[in-house]
């Protein structure tokens, strides 16, 4: 771990599956721009990255690497902050860290410094539930009650499909945030919390709901 920042991050995958490439760029977003702009940044740069890969037949890889390097090179560090990882089946293109983790130490990016990925893990916590509903060993329709013996008498009937889409009735949080606390005491105080609303009468962003998934 060469440097953790707490600063907002965004990332941003492409698949060109016709050609075999794959672009994954991850980013620190500081507060010059808003964050609909760092998107704007993360498209464009992620276009050009596509047209550079287009011109690999007529190129080659090292010669695409080179390119690439000098593109995400020049825009660092004010307008990326991040890591480049560009891969064409199974060979990687292009690994790099650019810019700074960390502005008020100079420590720079490199391909081991980690995010902040925040609420982006709620896509990868959504898929491993829905992998474990493919491989029937869970079910949209199980109740808390079914998985926590101890859950009380307003959470029982609450349902993982429920938790999944934000209907659960369950507030935004339910432990302090960014605080370090135990698996089993988080579920405690989750299970503990007063319901906002009934159980699947209407959306509401839930944290908690997530972090029982």
């Amino acid at each position: 771990m060469t440097g953790v920042s707490q600063e907002r991050s965004a990332a941003l995958h492409l698949a060109w599956a016709r050609s075999g490439f794959q672009i994954v760029l991850a980013m620190f977003s500081y507060t010059m721009l808003k964050a609909y702009l760092w998107v704007r940044v993360l498209i464009v740069l992620a276009a050009l990255s596509l047209s550079a890969c287009a011109s690999v037949a007529r190129s080659g890889p090292r010669d695409l690497s080179a390119r690439l390097d000098q593109l995400f090179g020049a825009v660092a560090p004010e307008l990326f902050n991040g890591v480049v990882l560009i891969a064409r089946d199974h060979d990687i293109v292009l690994h790099r860290g650019y810019g700074l983790a960390e502005r008020s130490m100079h420590v720079p990016v490199t391909t081991e410094t980690v995010f902040p990925i925040a609420s982006l893990s709620k896509q990868f916590t959504a898929a491993a539930v829905l992998r474990l509903v493919a491989d029937r060993r869970l079910a949209l329709h199980d109740t808390l009650g079914m998985l926590f013996p101890t859950a009380p008498a307003d959470k029982r009937g609450i349902t993982v499909h429920q938790l999944l889409t934000g209907t659960a009735g369950l507030p935004r949080d339910a432990t302090p945030s960014g605080a370090v606390i135990e698996r089993d005491s988080v579920v405690q105080a989750i299970l503990a919390t007063p319901l906002r609303r009934t159980p699947g009468s209407a959306h509401e962003y839930s944290n908690a709901g997530y972090l029982l998934l």
